[in-house]
């Protein structure tokens, strides 16, 4: 089972839901096309570093992560390969679930993330621009035919717009997991290296409650679970 945990804008709190849990860009990512079509054979493709990817070990069990170079612009093939090496350790695991963190955006390293799961866990927040860019998120989701499921992040700071996208959602066929309330004590949390979730206050209790919609929505799992990290 893989989940890829996504967001339409940056800063709607993925990382942290996803830790928790334990439009098409204009940019170049290497496909060689132009170098195949072009009729004056005027671009050449040439091998380069763009990134880097490595393996690591939490307390969760292995963390696949990347980091993109400086001005790269493949970050989809690197997302891609974090993704494809996640899948190899957990079946020499036999680990059930992988989960993946996945970049702001609807762009190729979304894509990329999002190829292959089983569902996509969107992370959203009651603010007008959150709105327009999870529409935008669950427009590509629905294109690749991936089930989504929702959680609200900060829910609380809008009470009224949180409802209003949980009616919105609920009527396009999105479980909304749950709501996470704002807590100044997440920054604390991580401070000290700790999941939100294991860390008192409303957002822990909140975290606990979509952990357990969450493992009520995919069915019965073993323990062992394989976090996976997307390139940053």
């Amino acid at each position: 089972m893989k989940v890829a945990v996504a967001s339409g804008k940056g800063g709607t709190g993925k990382t942290t839901i996803a830790t928790s849990l334990a439009r098409i860009l204009d940019t170049c990512e290497g496909c060689a096309v132009c170098s195949i079509v072009c009729p004056e054979e005027a671009i050449v493709m040439k091998r380069r570093t763009a990134g880097r990817w490595a393996v690591g070990e939490t307390r969760f069990g292995p963390l696949v992560h990347a980091t993109l170079s400086a001005g790269g612009e493949t970050s989809g093939k690197l997302v891609t390969q974090v993704r494809r090496r996640a899948a190899e350790l957990a079946g020499e695991l036999a680990a059930p679930l992988v989960l993946v963190d996945g970049p702001p955006g609807i762009g190729c390293p979304v894509i990329a993330a999002m190829s292959g799961a089983d569902m996509v866990v969107a992370v959203t927040e009651p603010t007008p621009s959150a709105r327009a860019d999870l529409e935008r998120l669950l427009t590509v989701a629905g294109h690749f035919e991936v089930e989504v499921a929702a959680v609200l992040n900060k829910a609380d700071l809008n009470v009224e717009l949180a409802d209003t996208l949980s009616r919105e959602m609920e009527t396009r066929g999105v479980t909304v997991l749950g709501r996470v309330p704002y807590d100044p004590s997440i920054v604390d949390c991580q401070r000290r290296g700790l999941t939100p979730a294991e860390c008192g206050g409303p957002a822990a209790v909140a975290l606990q409650s979509i952990h357990r919609r969450f493992q009520e929505h995919l069915g019965p799992l073993p323990v062992h679970v394989l976090p996976v990290f997307g390139g940053s």
